[in-house]
């Protein structure tokens, strides 16, 4: 990419999460909380939770704020299943979700 085209990706507000569609340079994060591991939803672990964060500044991949989630696809999110990096763990990871749905409850 030339670099004023460059310049112009990154005022934009760089990339584009494949989940919650905002601009990843200009969100605090992304708002999808929970991953489908299998049948169960795990809660992700957010930027900073895992002890990362750099000088409270944004991650440096995909420009999450501490305290937020990391955007689809980011090379410093861990997986909530086993601990290691999510991108290639090797667990079972089929789905980002929103929010896991609602419980059903016993009558």
């Amino acid at each position: 990419m030339p670099r004023n085209e460059w310049a112009d990706f990154i005022a934009a507000g760089g990339s584009e999460c494949k989940a919650c569609g905002q601009r990843m340079l200009k969100a605090d994060g992304c708002t999808w909380t929970h991953v489908q591991c299998g049948s169960r939803y795990y809660r992700r672990i957010k930027y900073g939770d895992d002890g990362r964060a750099y000088d409270n500044g944004r991650c440096p991949d995909c420009g999450a704020k501490p305290g937020h989630y990391h955007h689809i696809g980011c090379d410093m999110e861990l997986c909530p299943v086993c601990g290691r990096q999510l991108i290639g763990c090797g667990c079972d990871i089929s789905h980002y979700v929103e929010r896991p749905p609602a419980r059903k409850r016993d009558k």
